[in-house]
C-alpha cells in the first residue's frame, strides 16, 4: 500500500507530521526493549500504538508491518520478531528521508 504524503505536503500539518517521523526511532526501540525483555504483550500493544498511529499520519507502510508484528508477536520466534522489528526500522528511516524533502 503506497503512503499518503498529503498531510506532510500541507504546511499546516507539516510539523506534527515531521515530529511523528522524528519519534519514530523512539518508538521502535521501545518495542526493541519489549522484545529483548522477550515481553510479547508490551511488543503487541506498542506495535497496535505505532499501526493505528502511523496510518493516521499516512505511513500506511508501517502501519501495516506494525499490524503484522500486532497479530504474530505471541508466536513468532525471537529471530522472526526481531526481523519484524528491523523492516519497520527500515521503513522508519526511509519515512525520515522523505520528510527531509519536504
Amino acid at each position: 500500500m503506497a503512503n499518503d504524503y498529503s498531510l506532510l505536503k500541507n504546511p499546516a500539518t507539516r510539523g506534527v507530521v515531521k515530529t511523528f517521523v522524528k519519534n519514530l526511532p523512539d518508538r521502535i526501540e521501545a518495542i526493541k526493549n519489549e522484545a529483548l525483555c522477550e515481553n510479547r504483550e508490551g511488543v503487541k500493544n506498542a506495535a497496535h500504538e505505532l499501526k493505528g498511529t502511523a496510518a493516521n499520519f499516512g505511513y500506511f507502510d508501517i502501519a501495516e508491518k506494525a499490524g503484522i508484528l500486532e497479530s504474530q508477536a505471541l508466536s513468532l520466534s525471537q529471530e522472526e520478531l526481531y526481523l519484524s522489528v528491523t523492516k519497520i526500522s527500515y521503513l522508519s528511516d526511509r519515512a525520515s528521508i522523505q520528510a527531509d524533502m519536504f
